[in-house]
């Protein structure tokens, strides 16, 4: 319901091997700077796009007592996701949910606070409204092994580390962005 039905979904994320072991005391894959670099607080929201075998939500969850959400194309990445949650800590299981949905047309009950994507970059043009649009909302976005390409992301561009790039919108650019749609505004009337 999600896609059309006459066209067949295209993968967005790479198809990367997933690690079998657990996070150890939060040292794993997806913990390190990246999600610490988003300071995570209890009680603020990850998005994960394209979250495949939900390990980043996982993550944030049992690391940073945060809730998690993963959004998945894929039904059975999605079920598998889903399983894993038995293996977190009792209190931390309420902490996450997934869903399959394509990202590109889904709708969020809250704004996140921090956003996650792994997607192959020859898709980010397709994704790059999402992404304005959560950011413009003031959520953090960190993206995985491409960073994101133009001007209007370079100018976002906060921290970035080995294989990882954090973008936000500043105040500055929202108040110029503000300015710009006021004084088009104006001239329309």
């Amino acid at each position: 319901h999600f896609v059309s039905s006459f066209l067949a979904p295209v993968p967005l994320a790479a198809a990367i091997p997933t690690l079998q072991n657990k996070p150890d005391n939060c040292n794993g894959v997806a913990s390190r700077q990246q999600l610490r670099a988003l300071q995570l607080q209890p009680g603020e929201l990850l998005l994960d796009l394209g979250s495949g075998d939900g390990r980043i939500c996982l993550t944030a969850a049992e690391c940073f007592g945060c809730r998690a959400l993963g959004v998945e194309l894929d039904g059975a990445m999605v079920e598998r996701s889903m399983q894993s949650v038995s293996e977190l800590p009792a209190s931390c299981r309420s902490l996450v949910k997934f869903r399959q949905a394509d990202i590109l047309d889904f709708a969020l009950d809250e704004a996140p606070t921090g956003v996650t994507m792994y997607l192959l970059p020859e898709y980010y043009h397709k994704v790059e409204p999402v992404l304005e649009k959560l950011v413009q909302e003031g959520a953090l976005v960190v993206v995985f092994i491409w960073e994101l390409k133009g001007p209007h992301w370079d100018r976002r561009k906060v921290k970035e580390g080995s294989g990882w790039w954090m973008y936000q919108e500043s105040a500055q650019h929202k108040g110029e962005s503000a300015q710009q749609e006021c004084a088009q505004h104006k001239g329309e009337s």
